[in-house]
């Protein structure tokens, strides 16, 4: 909570020019001055708008006091209208609501502003103080908030994707728990995980909000008989994520083979769908729908047959150079992940921290880019690597690099997409 208190000298407001009135007041503001005793409401509101400028610490800069009206509800109640410019500086400090509160007393005006912050706020402001940028190497708070749409309230699930998940094996269930979670956390509409027969029982008690769909499998991993109904499923979804804790099996390769020569709608590979791309990475020739690869250092040295130490040393020019020459996206994970697309153009993530270097991170990563590619999100890869490292510094400063877990990441992507998007009209 930020308060902000101002008082003002009602006689000093009496016989003021135009021109300060024109610079201070709103048009609606100077019609209302027109009633009995005017003075006494310019003195009040401009308390209330000095208020305001102490409440949320900047004093008047960046903004003039004729962007703030200071209206009145019929039974008397002031209140705050803001322009746009001032709308983002309070987006950009997690600001939800600012309320005002007026008195007279003595030939005084007091006036009390109280701005509501969010939970995050200041770990938000740090992510915005880093990538509140024109740079075009850098995902920027910008282009993100300008991705996310505010929500029309006349939407039912459809509208926010089907997003097809096919994930999970024997000893290998929490992958597909982390990125069904974060698909549903990150707004998909209707999730659903596909996964081994065996195991939907686990499944089912973990995933309240996730669809399951059982198919065949051998003592707990994918066999190549489900081919023909995860493609007849597929077939009515947005987006299809593969690979989290698939495990590495001939037989992994050849759905996924399947996949990229039937699918058309796009498709997410991260983890065992990596390591079975990498047994033939030609088929990637065949894709006939856009394809976005989510590796970390050792599974893209195995797709590129690049050293670790050569991708380290230039990580955005070789994810660039392999996603031109593959036609896909490419998320480079790592401490600075990298963005790399089809036509050259590559982007860096400033946020994160160590305490996401843990399995089960980027399973996180995969459920919100299936989420927001599946949702037909503007910028959805650039937009979900923010959102998942948001996330992640939120859990790191509620639980600490050491402490936190996946689950944290996770839990903490609605506040870090409600941060950004700010305050829903």
């Amino acid at each position: 909570m930020l308060i902000g208190v101002d008082i003002a000298e009602i006689v000093r407001f009496k016989n003021v020019s135009d021109k300060f009135m024109q610079t201070c007041f709103t048009e609606e503001e100077r019609a209302s001055f027109k009633a009995k005793r005017p003075w006494e409401t310019a003195a009040a509101n401009f308390a209330a708008k000095e208020a305001f400028s102490k409440a949320i610490g900047t004093g008047v800069r960046g903004f003039e006091l004729s962007e703030i009206s200071v209206l009145r509800k019929c039974n008397g109640k002031p209140y705050f209208v803001f322009s746009d410019n001032i709308k983002s500086i309070l987006s950009r400090m997690a600001i939800d609501s600012v309320e005002v509160t007026i008195s007279h007393d003595g030939g005084f005006a007091v006036a009390v502003a109280i701005a509501e912050q969010k939970k995050g706020c200041e770990c938000f402001a740090r992510a915005v103080a880093k990538t509140d940028t024109d740079d075009e190497g850098v995902i920027s708070y910008k282009t993100v908030k300008n991705s996310i749409p505010v929500r029309k309230r006349e939407s039912h699930k459809g509208d926010f994707g089907r997003i097809f998940i096919v994930a999970g094996s024997k000893g290998l269930t929490g992958a597909g728990i982390l990125a069904s979670k974060a698909a549903v956390r990150s707004g998909g509409g209707l999730v659903t995980l596909a996964c081994c027969d065996s195991l939907n029982t686990v499944f089912e008690t973990a995933l309240h909000e996730v669809m399951t769909y059982p198919m065949a499998d051998n003592d707990g991993v994918l066999s190549r008989e489900c081919v023909d109904s995860l493609l007849q499923k597929a077939d009515k979804a947005d987006v299809i994520a593969f690979g989290c804790g698939l495990s590495d099996t001939k037989e992994i390769y050849e759905i996924l083979k399947k996949i990229i020569y039937n699918s058309t709608c796009p498709l997410i590979i991260d983890a065992d769908g990596l390591n079975a791309l990498s047994r033939n990475i030609n088929i990637l020739k065949k894709a006939k729908s856009p394809v976005v690869l989510t590796p970390h250092i050792g599974e893209f040295s195995r797709l590129s047959g690049l050293s670790a130490e050569e991708i380290y040393a230039d990580r955005a020019g070789v994810a660039s150079a392999f996603a031109v020459k593959w036609g896909v996206t490419v998320v480079l994970k790592s401490d600075r992940t990298v963005v790399a697309f089809k036509d050259g153009r590559v982007y860096s993530n400033l946020l994160g921290n160590s305490g996401m270097a843990t399995g089960g991170s980027g399973d996180a990563l995969t459920g919100v880019i299936a989420s927001f590619v599946g949702q037909g999100i503007e910028n959805p890869v650039l937009s979900a690597v923010y959102i998942h490292s948001l996330a992640g510094d939120l859990a790191a400063d509620d639980k600490g690099e050491y402490g936190m877990m996946p689950t944290d990441i996770v839990e903490n992507i609605p506040c870090a997409i409600s941060l950004v998007c700010g305050k829903e009209e």
